[in-house]
């Protein structure tokens, strides 16, 4: 799986990510805090922030799902 990320606002948690594998493209944008359910709800209550390490582990998470689903099937390239 090759990840390459595009822009990254680590204030906001957005993100443009783009994912090859398998032959696979996958290029899209991302809010980073909408990736682990509920995070967001939970670190404001907190009242913490969602800091740029954070990020990266919710964006490792979202590689290993799109990997999956590459691998399942699930997601495949666009028909042109």
């Amino acid at each position: 799986m090759n990840v390459e990320i595009l822009t990254h606002n680590v204030d906001t948690g957005a993100a443009r990510i783009k994912f090859t594998h398998n032959d696979v493209v996958l290029e899209d944008n991302y809010n980073l805090k909408m990736i682990i359910p509920g995070s967001a709800k939970v670190l404001e209550s907190l009242g913490q922030s969602f800091t740029e390490e954070m990020q990266l582990k919710a964006l490792e998470n979202l590689t290993a799902w799109i990997q999956r689903d590459i691998d399942a099937g699930h997601l495949t390239n666009k028909l042109e």
